[in-house]
């Protein structure tokens, strides 16, 4: 005995299933930036007090960013960045931090953030 089924409308539900998917990764990539915003926001407001250093010429400090995410495949990403070369002597020196203590505060924060910026 053998059972067959007819689903009617199958490429209209396909339609919806991928525009729904389509706007559920433009939301999400909206997410990640609004916080990627925010750790640049926080990392700019507190270096001076929590980082150990003094931005005496605003260079460094003015040159850290982001870039806005992008899905890579199946993969959002994001970057927070410092555009300044001597960053990196800055963020080794010890005691110090220019972008490592936005990511130590924000990490166990970030998928909550999304989470929640998402509707999820």
């Amino acid at each position: 005995m053998s059972v067959s089924m007819k689903i009617a409308g199958i490429d209209k539900m396909q339609a919806n299933i991928r525009k729904a998917s389509e706007a559920h990764k433009q939301r999400m990539k909206l997410a990640l930036d609004s916080v990627l915003i925010e750790i640049v926001n926080w990392i700019k407001d507190n270096h001076q007090t929590l980082g150990g250093w003094v931005d005496r010429t605003g260079n460094l400090n003015n040159s850290i960013s982001r870039n806005a995410s992008e899905w890579e495949g199946d993969t959002l990403k994001g970057v927070v960045f410092a555009g300044m070369e001597y960053a990196v002597y800055v963020e080794y020196k010890e005691g110090h931090w220019v972008l490592s203590g936005g990511f130590s505060e924000f990490r166990p924060k970030i998928m909550a953030m999304l989470a929640e910026r998402c509707g999820f």
